[in-house]
């Protein structure tokens, strides 16, 4: 049974990959702080350290893992942020030294930017340009560069990095949840994005497959469909509040504190363009299709805060 180690266990979306792997895979964890995590009863193994620390290194030696994934911090924090693009490349560099047949990178395909000329359902081959637009996302653009060249540079090893539309249905604290359903929901005027939204569980079914199929290179998670984000915030149960985008600058930090919610990483170009992708390659690799439709995804938004309430 092949083993995969998760880096970053303690996320909601690690979680969701480790209970539909069971029976599957062989599955342990690591993360900086000490998590339980138990499926029917049984407590996964799961072991404390920094991807730097030495005793990554001791883990890897010990466990002999034959994959390796590698998850977005769930932290939205500058310095989570910024650490990543280095705990990448270490972590790239320990998968080498140690022989690990494959490793998987989650990234976004907010890496490619929302801008004023960006394509529609762009594939895997379009340019990223998140990096010079979106100092947020500067990070993440930095880890895919560093997994791409450690697919050349050893061929040995099967390097996959997974771009998903935005992901829903999560517990983590980027997730496009706290926009959508949200009164109110902070939109700009003048502007209604195409956005593509994935749930969180047909994300985690997606990289068991890239898992399965040992893919290798790029491979872009789309939705099950795309629609207006007004439209969303509507299906969502929420209520868009449309402000002007100088007004939403000076008042952002005032809205905020009065409960209204803002886009992820308070990046307003989300606000303005849509950062749409296709995802033909993935499902002609591996025969995706999703379980969770759009009907579905905003009956379970719809029901959030009753069970949040509750």
């Amino acid at each position: 049974m092949t083993k995969i180690l998760l880096s970053g266990i303690a996320g909601g979306l690690a979680q969701r990959v480790v209970r539909l792997a069971d029976g599957q895979f062989e599955t342990i964890g690591v993360d900086r702080t000490s998590v339980p995590v138990r499926i029917e009863g049984r407590e996964v193994r799961t072991w404390v350290a920094k991807p730097q620390s030495r005793r990554m290194d001791e883990i890897l030696r010990q466990e002999q893992p034959d994959a390796l994934l590698l998850l977005p911090p769930v932290a939205s924090s500058p310095d989570a942020l910024a650490s990543f693009a280095s705990e990448t490349r270490h972590m790239l560099e320990l998968a080498a030294e140690h022989a690990i047949r494959q490793v998987l990178l989650v990234s976004t395909a907010r890496t490619y930017g929302e801008a004023r000329d960006t394509s529609l359902y762009m594939d895997e081959d379009a340019p990223l340009r998140a990096a010079t637009t979106h100092p947020a996302l500067r990070a993440r653009v930095e880890a895919e560069t560093a997994a791409l060249a450690f697919l050349w540079q050893h061929p040995e090893i099967r390097m996959a990095v997974l771009r998903p539309a935005a992901t829903t249905g999560g517990s983590d604290s980027d997730s496009i949840d706290t926009l959508l359903g949200a009164t109110p929901a902070v939109t700009l005027l003048g502007f209604d994005p195409l956005i593509q939204l994935l749930h969180e569980e047909d994300l985690a079914r997606a990289i068991l497959l890239a898992v399965q199929h040992r893919l290798n290179g790029t491979f872009n998670l789309a939705g099950p469909g795309a629609l207006p984000l007004h439209r969303a915030i509507d299906k969502a149960g929420g209520s868009a509040l449309s402000l002007p985008e100088p007004l939403l600058h000076l008042a952002s930090g005032l809205l905020e504190l009065c409960g209204a919610r803002m886009p992820p990483g308070n990046d307003f170009d989300f606000l303005r363009f849509p950062c749409t992708v296709d995802d033909a390659r993935f499902r002609a690799a591996t025969g995706f299709n999703h379980q969770w439709t759009l009907p579905d995804i905003f009956t379970q938004l719809r029901a959030a805060p009753l069970l949040r309430a509750a």
